[in-house]
């Protein structure tokens, strides 16, 4: 990559691209900004990889305690991908579902597949909750409608991706109501609806939830060069990113974390929410932690 001038990849976005290509970013010093869920994308083996992104690994625990204490499921049933991220994801969800009294049987599908019937009509019959996080927008949507249809009543929890726009148009408005949803961004903090003004000025509403959160990564790594006086030397930049915190970003403050799970501080530190749906709007129900949703 350095060959090509290529010192810096905002990316990769998918788990298993981010493990195919970690030798060759790793050997070429490019500092990535991954979107990668799987551990694997992080670690003192990729020096030059971080994630300003929130994932399973950090949400997982404190969401789903919540959700336990304000719900009344304890036998939970998850549908996945079967691929790198589905796996990661599922494995991430069994534990936290374990660590919070519930048990979470989990069945990975084909990514290509749209019939979840025969599935849905097998696992919900002694299920009284359904997780959907991990899944695609889509596919959420799709999960949750053809639930419905089949009759399933019981709370439904998406506790990965900012799905709810997206799902809400493929299942519906009856279909999802009720539904708890991470909820990724605040649009309530000022340097958050700021940033959302502006990409809806340029590109339109249709913003992602993960959008906030390459800008403040991009904003830590412009930091972080200037400080280092290069834009040329990554390992001088990587070592002034890694000292960073208390950095001002469309986020609120943002530092670094992540050392005691990867062995590296190179998560992003940011709050994170639990949203509810309700008649259609996705509502602000609990902000969270690493530690715990209050």
């Amino acid at each position: 990559m350095i060959q090509d001038g290529i010192r810096f990849v905002v990316g990769p976005m998918g788990s298993a691209a981010a493990v195919a290509t970690k030798d060759q970013t790793t050997s070429g010093k490019v500092i990535t900004m991954t979107l990668a869920f799987t551990p694997r994308a992080l670690g003192v083996d990729a020096p030059f990889a971080y994630r300003p992104v929130i994932t399973t690994g950090e949400f997982s625990d404190p969401q789903v305690a919540w959700l336990m204490k304000n719900t009344s499921a304890k036998q939970v049933v998850s549908l996945l991908p079967n691929d790198e991220t589905g796996q990661q994801i599922g494995v991430a969800n069994f534990n936290s579902y374990a660590k919070a009294g519930a048990k979470l049987q989990v069945e990975y599908f084909e990514r290509e597949r749209v019939d979840f019937v025969p599935i849905l009509t097998r696992i919900l019959m002694k299920a009284d909750g359904l997780e959907l996080g991990g899944n695609s927008p889509t596919t959420a949507g799709l999960i949750l409608k053809q639930a419905r249809e089949l009759g399933y009543r019981g709370p439904v929890f998406v506790t990965g991706g900012d799905v709810a726009a997206e799902m809400l148009k493929v299942a519906g408005k009856d279909a999802a109501e009720g539904t708890y949803v991470h909820l990724p961004i605040d649009t309530s903090l000022p340097d958050t609806a700021a940033y959302v003004a502006r990409f809806r000025a340029k590109y339109g509403p249709n913003m992602n939830g993960f959008s906030p959160f390459f800008y403040a990564g991009l904003q830590m790594l412009f930091t972080a060069m200037k400080k280092a006086g290069t834009v040329d030397d990554t390992t001088k930049i990587a070592a002034t990113l890694d000292g960073l915190s208390d950095v001002p970003t469309a986020m609120g403050k943002a530092g670094w974390t992540g050392e005691q799970k990867y062995g590296i501080r190179h998560q992003i530190d940011l709050p994170f929410y639990v949203g509810q749906i309700k008649d259609g709007i996705v509502a602000k129900v609990a902000t969270c932690d690493v530690n715990a949703c209050r």
